[in-house]
């Protein structure tokens, strides 16, 4: 499992098309603790087992990391370690997770519902940003059929600007969802 291209392919497979900020989402950082995010968290498909730690509680700052099996062209398959570091942040009431987009600056960004030992993502709906964007109410631009950079987003604002248009910023259908398998121990 490859932590940067799992979360790129999961946006770009499920929804035809990523969205893509130039910096994180979100009005301010989450405060996590860690015994509620640290732990061995294992996908819906169960084909991804993550691990995730709190590096820093008061900015909202998660590292994930998982084990990347490598095929080489000459020798054995080996398996190689793959981090990366998500930021947790609060717009309104809603929860949002950006995490850092591989070979392009930006961030690609999720809503997130955590209940318990459960966390479900919900990824922006690409139709409905390119909707807001046609209509002018967001600033980005197409950078490809595939990919859509936004300036900026305000998502309190966007959700509520989405709904006269019969769309939803963020698509509920279309999730993907986490369960933690193991907490951590925290040695401290």
């Amino acid at each position: 499992m490859n932590l940067k291209r799992l979360t790129r392919l999961i946006v770009c497979a499920l929804l035809g098309g990523c969205v893509i900020l130039p910096e994180p989402v979100g009005q301010v950082p989450a405060v996590l603790e860690p015994e509620d995010w640290e732990g061995y968290w294992i996908s819906s498909t169960e084909d991804d087992v993550v691990y995730a730690v709190v590096t820093d509680r008061q900015r909202g700052t998660l590292e994930m990391s998982g084990i990347e099996k490598e095929a080489p062209e000459n020798g054995p398959p080996r398996a190689r370690l793959e981090r990366l570091e998500a930021l947790v942040r609060v717009a309104g009431e809603v929860l949002l997770l950006s995490v850092p987009v591989e070979k392009e600056p930006g961030y690609v960004f999720f809503a997130l519902k955590k209940e318990g030992d459960q966390v479900t993502l919900s990824f922006p709906d690409a139709k409905c940003v390119k909707a807001l964007i046609e209509g002018g109410t967001l600033s980005g631009s197409e950078r490809s059929p595939f990919t859509i950079a936004l300036d900026r987003l305000d998502p309190v604002q966007a959700v509520s600007q989405a709904a006269p248009m019969g769309c939803n910023i963020f698509d509920w259908d279309k999730t993907v969802v986490f369960r933690r398998l193991r907490k951590q121990a925290r040695h401290e």
